[in-house]
């Protein structure tokens, strides 16, 4: 069944039909639908002379159902669906899965009044705007999402105002826009969202801001001058920096300066991959260690680690992540490394943003463990900054566990999306100093937390997957079809594995339309496909096509999940003597197509895929729900990544 969510005009809802055995399909079958009380037919897509047949419909405007589609039949249009033997195949559905939470919503909701914004309280750097909250026929008005966005010329439309900068916030009329420049005339609108994703704009308002104050300088106080700060260098304390806090926003900044030069004499001979601490112990809302790209490249040579800590978090950095070189390149190769200033900063994030990630988790019934915190690098220089937000590998986070929490009732570490969304991040809770720390490994920058969100799948008691299901439905990898259900022994498609893997990893959905011709934006599993090439776990049947309703093979599966193991760290190498000895203690290890064999032989050795049987690898079967589960849980506990 399709995932249980609202679609809009363009998504596609994708169903599988399994049979006892393999059929044949001749013509085009469909499979009908109740959308809202109206028939509408879900062509035939793939699955001929297998056991799973694939439908799928393209929701058009018009379309609308607020309780839940229904699937009413399979027909034959005038085509066969018949056994290997020519025997016609039953058309009748058996054991239907809930589609009570598939909804359809092809209207955009209506702004609220009329339609206009207020805006008051200008100053020469901000603006407070005011609306009334609108209405939609599907999406509760506490679930709609706005987003405020501004420019210095008109926005008229819900394509110019999406393109704009800004955070989707569900359930507010009032927001205040800071960052303005001064004396300037600006335009200022809001967006309306409903959970399908269709927009609204209410009417563009204007303002100008405020001349901006003569006295300079106020916004910011220093509290304490710079004074000497221990730098340490594989634990051993070394007289190679300053430290100095002041007052800024209404938030205690302190910043650890390295003095580059000391730096890099201590380093000369320090050996290699020696560990770079910067230490504090001081109650600041931001932290922030500062060196210049000269000292990051110098680190980079030795394979050095970059770490910032403060008293309950610690933020673990290969110097290699920053990729300083590339970062030069951005800048501009007539600038000096040691020209670049490299600011890596551990935050309290702003107050609209911690109110975002309540506001997600109160929606979802989430319980935060730990509070938001905010990771970011910048390097700078001169007016020109370059912010590094990916890396090609896992950057270790720890952040304290409260006094007083139960950590058998932590769940996962998540990170913010730009939509106010949560994806999960792989953490695992760990000890240290007899203290507990949940340690999150992320291959971006963001805001992050922990929550706890217990999940119990009803039908998944007493099935031999049952702790691997809840475990990755609790963090979030896998989820339902609605009504506590997981359905395991459905098999699953291209496109849905992909999104699982990548939710696995803790990646983030692509914005970008994927380079397959078969996936396009519209798609629910777009994003997902898009970030899945992007990192070269998947590529298709060819350059053009990914046939992303078509179910997956587990050879095809244990290629992705050996792609995926480069990005975990585990080793993928094999001579071909290894992958031949890995895949002889099969007997069906001919059937393993060659593209596959390095792949299978990488999954059987670091212990993510086995047999279906001891002497059974069974390459061409399908996938499984609940072998998805499993598969991702192995993967990210033999990567020790949770």
């Amino acid at each position: 069944m399709p995932a249980a969510k609202v679609y809009k005009a363009g998504e596609t809802l994708s169903f599988t039909v399994n049979f006892s055995k393999a059929v044949t399909v001749t013509g085009a079958p469909t499979l009908t639908l109740d959308i809202g009380g109206a028939a509408v037919n879900a062509a035939y897509v793939s699955g001929d002379n297998t056991s799973a047949l694939v439908f799928a419909y393209t929701v058009v405007d018009g379309n609308t159902d607020a309780n839940g589609i229904d699937v009413s039949a399979l027909g034959l249009n005038g085509g066969t669906i018949k056994d290997t033997a020519g025997n016609n195949a039953s058309l009748t559905l058996n054991s239907v899965g809930s589609t009570a939470a598939v909804l359809v919503d092809t209207t955009a909701p209506t702004v609220g009044g009329t339609g206009t914004i207020g805006v008051s309280d200008l100053t020469y750097n901000s603006a407070k705007l005011t609306w009334t909250k609108g209405t939609d026929d599907i999406t509760l008005e506490a679930n709609l999402q706005y987003k405020v966005v501004y420019s210095t010329s008109s926005i008229t439309t819900v394509a110019a105002a999406n393109a704009l900068s800004g955070t989707w916030i569900a359930d507010i009329a009032t927001a205040t826009v800071t960052g303005l420049t001064a004396n300037t005339d600006y335009y200022f609108n809001v967006l309306v969202k409903d959970q399908a994703g269709n927009m609204a704009l209410y009417s563009a308002a204007t303002g100008k801001t405020t001349v901006a104050p003569s006295s300079g300088g106020t916004s910011s106080t220093p509290t304490t001058p710079s004074i000497s700060a221990v730098v340490e260098v594989n634990g051993q304390k070394q007289d190679a920096g300053t430290a100095s806090t002041q007052t800024t926003g209404g938030q205690t900044v302190t910043t650890i300066k390295v003095d580059d030069t000391k730096l890099d004499k201590i380093l000369a001979s320090s050996g290699e991959k020696p560990t770079v601490t910067l230490p504090t112990n001081k109650a600041s809302d931001v932290v922030v260690g500062e060196l210049n790209g000269q000292t990051v490249k110098n680190m980079e040579q030795k394979e050095a680690v970059l770490e910032i800590k403060t008293s309950s978090v610690t933020y673990t950095l290969p110097a290699t992540q920053i990729n300083i070189d590339d970062v030069s390149s951005q800048i501009g190769a007539q600038i000096e490394l040691k020209d670049i200033k490299v600011s890596v900063k551990i935050a309290e994030p702003p107050a609209d943003t911690v109110k975002i990630v309540e506001n997600t988790a109160a929606k979802n019934s989430y319980q935060i463990v730990v509070k938001p915190v905010e990771f970011e690098i910048t390097c700078t220089s001169g007016s020109k900054t370059v912010a590094v937000s990916k890396f090609n590998g896992y950057v270790e986070r720890t952040v304290a566990i409260p006094d007083g929490i139960d950590p058998s009732k932590i769940t996962t570490g998540i990170v913010l999306n730009n939509d106010g969304t949560f994806s999960h991040v792989p953490t695992q809770i760990v000890v240290i100093n007899g203290k507990y720390y949940a340690k999150i490994n992320s291959l971006t920058n963001s805001t992050y937390s922990v929550i706890y969100n217990p999940v119990a799948f009803t039908d998944v008691a007493g099935h031999w997957a049952k702790d691997a299901v809840n475990n990755m439905g609790s963090r979030m990898v896998v989820t339902g079809i609605g009504n506590s259900t997981y359905e395991p022994d459905r098999i699953i498609t291209r496109a849905e594995f992909a999104a699982i893997v990548v939710r696995a990893l803790g990646l983030r959905q692509g914005t970008n339309e994927s380079s397959f011709g078969d996936v396009t934006l519209t798609n629910w599993f777009n994003g997902y496909v898009d970030t899945a090439a992007s990192y070269s776990l998947i590529a298709g049947y060819n350059s053009t096509t990914f046939a992303p309703n078509d179910t997956i093979t587990r050879e095809q599966a244990m290629t992705i999940l050996a792609r995926a193991m480069k990005l975990t760290g585990l080793s993928v190498t094999l001579t071909d003597s290894e992958v031949l000895a890995l895949l002889s203690n099969y007997t069906d290890a001919g059937l393993v197509s060659d593209y596959a064999k390095a792949g299978a032989a990488a999954c059987i050795k670091n212990g993510v895929v086995s047999g279906t049987t001891a002497s059974t690898l069974s390459p061409k079967d399908s996938v499984t729900r609940a072998e998805v589960a499993v598969m991702v849980q192995r993967l990210l506990e033999k990567s020790r990544l949770i």
